[in-house]
């Protein structure tokens, strides 16, 4: 089966990770974002807390460490590590979102991101979680590399990573600084618990080969509420090719107190935790920017969500979405 390949953000940020976790020198770090990952680890845990490494990138998408640049950095490695860079298209979409810089830091119980300092969804994990994560990249075309081995490592490193962007003309710069209280929430969520919950109402939506679906497991009542929601939802037959290229049999979404838990094929991914849509938007806009091609197809997505989205939580509805076998 051709695979689609996709030019998203995990093997980047994971490539990131890798070349964290490689330097022991700390050109170019700073202090750590929020509190030491060792604080949130159990008593007999091992974890390596390792300061904030900032990347640095030039309006043409070069990426340096401490001034170095990463392509020289990676040859005395013995890493490819040229795909940390990027096209100066993408930092020019940065600059128009006025996206200076992104935090990421990783901790035993998830990762949090910041977006000019303000944060995003942050990711709650397991090791079924991170495996099932992995496996689900793998699928999908996203050719991780030697990054792939670091992922299911992640809990055990205490990476604190900053991707810093030129600021616009006539932008002021946003300060590096980022709030305490997403990390307090992340390391106090239980993964477990939320993936043994059961929605209140699960409903499918079944997908034919020519793009029209059904929707089952759902009182008439409920059912004519979501229609005006799910109007958009139709595919093409081009549409579901995509979808089997890339190894899509199921989708399921539910809704959970203060976020999103996905599931691809079946397989729990890490849960997407946040308060507020606003934050669930500042990461597709960011996807967006980072994805080749057109950002129409993310940015199309905020309009179902934000009316879909409070249904969800309000009736715990829990949503499977079924695509055609080949």
């Amino acid at each position: 089966m051709r695979r689609t390949k996709l030019s998203v953000m995990p093997g980047r940020f994971l490539l990131i990770a890798l070349l964290a976790a490689m330097l022991l020198v700390l050109a170019g770090c700073g202090a750590r974002l929020g509190p030491a990952a060792t604080t949130e680890a159990p008593a007999d845990a091992l974890v390596v807390d390792i300061p904030t490494i900032y990347i640095d990138f030039d309006a043409d998408g070069n990426a340096t460490l401490g001034g170095i640049p990463v392509a020289q950095l990676g040859d005395a490695l013995g890493q490819d590590l040229s795909s940390i860079s990027v096209d100066a298209d993408t930092v020019a979409k940065l600059q128009r979102l006025n996206i200076q810089h992104v935090q990421i830091a990783t901790r035993p119980n998830g990762a949090l991101i910041f977006i000019n300092g303000k944060p995003a969804p942050a990711l709650v994990w397991n090791d079924d979680a991170l495996a099932a994560l992995v496996s689900t990249l793998d699928a999908m075309g996203q050719d991780l590399g030697a990054a792939g081995g670091i992922l299911p490592l992640l809990p055990q490193l205490g990476l604190n990573i900053g991707l810093r962007f030129p600021v616009a003309d006539g932008k002021s710069a946003i300060p590096l600084t980022v709030p305490d209280a997403p990390f307090d929430a992340v390391a106090k969520a239980d993964l477990n618990a939320i993936v043994a919950q059961q929605p209140t109402l699960p409903l499918e939506i079944n997908y034919a080969p020519d793009g029209s679906f059904e929707l089952a497991g759902i009182p008439p009542l409920m059912a004519g509420m979501l229609q005006g929601p799910l109007a958009a939802a139709k595919l093409t037959p081009d549409n579901l090719t995509s979808i089997q290229e890339l190894g899509l049999q199921s989708v399921g979404i539910r809704t959970a107190p203060g976020g999103l838990l996905v599931s691809i094929n079946g397989q729990p991914l890490p849960f997407l935790q946040f308060t507020q849509l606003t934050e669930l938007f500042n990461l597709i806009d960011l996807a967006g920017a980072f994805g080749s091609g057109d950002s129409s197809m993310l940015d199309s997505l905020k309009g179902p969500l934000e009316q879909a989205l409070p249904l969800l939580q309000q009736f715990g509805i829990g949503m499977t979405v079924n695509f055609p076998g080949q």
